[in-house]
């Protein structure tokens, strides 16, 4: 995988993007393997374009939410689903 290293508090943007020639795919995100549903967490945000958008990093000792293995997925009903390559971000901490 692709690794991305951020310092705690800060921004860091996962780029996704998807075309196809049959419609506008629908595009979610996985964490470790977990689909994330964005809704609930007002630090992560999906882009117009795709992206993640994670803010605030957090990272302690035990307390390590936003680092993890992250995947784009794109969906067209009746087509199918593409996954992406794995990005694996890792906050840096003091």
């Amino acid at each position: 995988p692709s690794d991305v290293t951020a310092p705690r508090g800060s921004t860091v943007t996962l780029p996704c993007s998807a075309r196809s020639g049959r419609g506008v795919p629908a595009i979610g995100w996985r964490k470790d393997a977990i689909d994330i549903h964005l809704q609930p967490d007002p630090r992560r945000e999906l882009l117009p374009d795709g992206s993640l958008l994670l803010r605030d990093l957090l990272h302690s000792r035990h307390h390590k939410p936003d680092e993890g293995i992250y995947q784009c997925r794109a969906s067209l009903p009746g087509v199918g689903t593409i996954v992406s390559r794995a990005a694996k971000l890792t906050v840096a901490g003091e």
